[in-house]
């Protein structure tokens, strides 16, 4: 194979996201496109022959989930990132939200030879989160959750479902909103003393003000004027009409559960060490 050192000049930056999804990864995509120069940037690489090569695939989800990081997602992802490795650009990135769910931080490392690696955090009120997961159905049957999303049933999830699972569907897709905003918490924990991988935290509503954007686009090392910033056109974000009863419902099941991602992390990393649960 050849030396990725002897081909680039200088280090490259490879861009991810920690999500939910329905945050808003597509209109990222498409600011980092319009901005970042020499860039190769995905929103989610699909397709007939993607699944399993440059996307996981369900075993790969499934597995890593509740068995961890073993042989067939590392894998997986040893193929993967030696092609993001020969990209031809000097700037990387993919916002999709599967990628970590797959064990993407746990096995991140042959990254750092070759440049920085940027996980953006990429967030957004957690009403409109569950209110577009349940425009599109989501959480209703196993497969939905095993291919896009996570299962309450996996045992190695941080968040426990005790106090979620007696709400309901719509108790379910709260939780997973909650176990991902902890996955978030805990890997910046696990990387806070690794030098190759800086964490951005951002809501996405914010990124439409033009000086959020510029800041934004300047922690990723690209400094530019906010009239020469191109932004996306707008999309439909709309979530529906909602029937009264059930917006109250969930605004009441967010406001009395008071979720604190740390409060989840820190016991785990006094238990586990800064080590991650899914390669133990």
């Amino acid at each position: 194979m050849q030396n990725p050192r002897m081909t680039y000049s200088s280090r490259k930056k490879f861009i991810f996201t920690i999500t939910p999804g329905h945050t808003g990864t597509t209109f990222l995509a498409d600011l980092l496109k319009r901005n970042l120069p020499n860039s190769e940037i995905h929103h989610e690489i699909l397709g007939y022959d993607k699944f399993g090569v440059d996307t996981p695939d369900v075993s790969h989800m499934t597995l890593f989930n509740s068995q961890g990081n073993v042989d067939k997602v590392k894998s997986f992802w040893s193929q993967k990132l030696e092609k993001i490795i020969f990209s031809p650009c000097d700037v990387y990135g993919e916002t999709s939200h599967l990628l970590v769910k797959a064990g993407l931080m746990e096995n991140i490392s042959p990254l750092f030879e070759y440049g920085e690696v940027y996980i953006i955090d990429l967030r957004r009120n957690i009403e409109k989160i569950i209110l577009s997961l349940r425009k599109r159905y989501d959480f209703l049957n196993k497969g939905n959750m095993w291919l896009w999303h996570l299962d309450p049933d996996y045992p190695r999830n941080l968040v426990n479902t005790s106090a979620f699972l007696p709400l309901g569907v719509e108790g379910i897709r709260y939780w997973y909103v909650c176990e991902m905003y902890a996955r978030a918490e805990y890997y910046k924990q696990l990387f806070i003393n690794n030098d190759n991988v800086h964490f951005i935290s951002i809501d996405i509503d914010d990124l439409s003000n033009p000086q959020v954007a510029q800041s934004f686009l300047a922690q990723l090392g690209h400094d530019v004027e906010i009239s020469a910033i191109n932004f996306p056109p707008q999309r439909n974000v709309s979530t529906g009409n909602v029937d009264k009863k059930v917006l109250t419902r969930i605004r009441n099941m967010i406001k009395v559960s008071k979720f604190d991602a740390m409060s989840i992390v820190e016991p785990v990393i006094s238990k586990y060490g800064y080590q991650s649960v899914w390669t133990l």
